[in-house]
């Protein structure tokens, strides 16, 4: 089972840029939050993937301060930029590694994570990107051959009363089941 995850308030899905000046607001507002970590990685405007590697190292530190394990992180064949790693509650209260694990994403993971794939090229893995296409052109439809990202497959999320968005989430999970069996979890960005 593909666990997907969907970011839709990020303007990379709705066709804004994410600027430089961006990145220094959300700077500021995490500063606000107490998160200094996050702040200082995105107070200059850029995230590179050192600061994206620091930011999971900081996540993954945070987890097991509380007594969970994280997977090491794998690149996700759906965008070739984002982590899916998984975490364990070590036979602990399931409800509580959730309640710690938001805080954690909150404080060291999220903003920069989002930064990071709203700054950068995303790219499908050709494997992925066949399927996908063969996937949705078999559903109705027309995807063409330069089509390389999950947004340019599935459109607008809002659209077509997310059918489209749905069809290419079940295409995505098959996909991903059938090509790449030793990655649980994923996300769409």
């Amino acid at each position: 089972m593909i666990t997907l995850a969907s970011c839709a308030a990020s303007p990379a899905l709705t066709g804004g840029k994410i600027t430089s000046e961006d990145l220094k607001a959300s700077a500021q507002r995490e500063r606000n939050e107490g998160h200094l970590e996050s702040a200082e990685m995105l107070a200059d405007g850029v995230i590179d993937k050192a600061e994206y590697d620091k930011a999971f190292n900081n996540l993954s530190r945070c987890m097991s301060d509380g007594g969970y394990k994280v997977t090491d992180p794998v690149i996700s064949p759906l965008d070739g930029l984002s982590f899916t790693y998984e975490y364990d509650a070590q036979g602990r209260d399931l409800r509580a590694m959730s309640e710690h694990s938001l805080a954690c994403e909150q404080r060291y993971w999220l903003p920069v994570s989002a930064a990071y794939m709203a700054t950068h090229e995303q790219r499908m893995e050709e494997p992925l990107r066949i399927s996908m296409q063969s996937c949705m052109n078999a559903a109705g439809y027309d995807i063409p051959d330069d089509a390389r990202t999950f947004r340019a497959m599935a459109g607008d999320p809002f659209s077509e009363d997310g059918s489209r968005d749905r069809t290419a989430m079940g295409c995505f999970s098959e996909g991903m089941a059938r090509l790449y069996p030793a990655i649980k979890s994923g996300g769409i960005w």
